[in-house]
């Protein structure tokens, strides 16, 4: 059997646990779909390709530090939060900060309104001016629908004609309204929260990929720049497609690793004892419901230096001596 092998290491990351928040835990070593979803960014893909990861290494320490999380708001209120213009969305969450709200200003409830710079510093005017003019359009926009809906109203079944001309105007409204939201889409507004995070330092791992497209994500393994946050840049030491074998009894996995919780009662500790280590539910594959990824799940134990007692089908040693279990 051939695999992809990559070594790479992390100067720092964050691998977040999905359920954490205001106090952002990692995970040891990035999990299933972290590791999926930077390999499919890398290759450019669209969709999932079937592919088995086996994730193992190690880190210096961890650290926790505080930062300051941006929290998004589904609805713009004139009165809250910071007021930003995203720069490519869909693409970065970068944005261009276009009013916030003053420190320490006593406004009575209900005046502050960053339309009116009421409470807040205006940074960038243009911005502001650009999206007025687009609520202005909107506002413009729904008064003429509403115009042209009691005109509708007004005409008889019978007047065919006039009923498909207004028709044609009021689909042109529409359309045009459409034209105008996205572009307000691009207007956010925010929160700034302190957190904390947690960060692995001199991160080192080593995975293995057994795909059939091993071939297309060695050629584009340079493409991979973070695993985990987008701060959390690689360095990708090698790659390279490597024969291996089924591990024979009493290969030993160093460093520290996941484990499918099926094949972790073949394994030993090196005093003989069995094995148990940190149980995780990692996220694989996913379907699209509702607008949502509702992720499939395997548990894995997180383990390090034990050895195979009796053989495992999803326990391999590669060519250069390095065992390895898919998970």
């Amino acid at each position: 059997m051939r695999v992809l092998k990559i070594e790479l290491t992390q100067a720092s990351a964050n691998y977040r646990q999905p359920e954490t928040v205001d106090n952002a835990l990692t995970y040891p070593l990035p999990p299933i779909s972290t590791v999926t979803g930077a390999v499919r960014e890398a290759c450019g893909w669209d969709h999932l390709h079937d592919m088995r990861v086996a994730i193992q290494g190690n880190f210096a320490y961890k650290t926790k530090r505080k930062y300051t999380r941006r929290v998004m708001y589904n609805t713009i209120f004139p009165d809250r939060g910071y007021f930003a213009k995203m720069i490519a969305p869909g693409f970065s969450d970068a944005v261009d900060i276009i009013a916030e709200p003053r420190t320490g200003a006593d406004f009575p409830a209900g005046s502050r309104d960053f339309r009116m710079g009421a409470g807040y510093n205006i940074l960038r005017p243009d911005l502001m001016q650009e999206y007025l003019q687009i609520c202005a359009a909107a506002d413009d926009n729904v008064r003429r629908r509403k115009t042209l809906d009691a005109q509708k109203k007004t005409i008889s079944a019978a007047e065919k004609e006039a009923r498909k001309e207004i028709n044609a105007k009021i689909k042109a409204e529409k359309e045009e309204m459409q034209k105008i939201n996205e572009r307000k889409s691009a207007f956010c507004l925010f929160e700034k929260i302190p957190s904390w995070i947690e960060l692995l330092s001199d991160v080192n791992l080593a995975i293995h990929i057994l795909s059939d497209d091993a071939e297309e994500i060695l050629e584009n393994i340079y493409n991979l720049k973070s695993i985990g946050r987008a701060e959390d840049f690689v360095n990708v030491v090698s790659a390279a497609i490597v024969d291996c074998d089924p591990a024979p009894t009493g290969s030993e996995i160093r460093q520290s690793a996941y484990i499918n919780s099926q094949s972790i009662k073949n394994f030993r500790n090196a005093d003989g004892s069995d094995v148990h280590g940190t149980v995780y539910y990692l996220n694989t594959k996913y379907d699209i419901v509702d607008n949502k990824r509702i992720f499939e799940k395997v548990r894995c134990n997180w383990v390090s230096q034990i050895i195979l007692c009796q053989p495992d089908a999803n326990t391999f040693t590669d060519s250069d001596g390095l065992t390895f279990s898919l998970i």
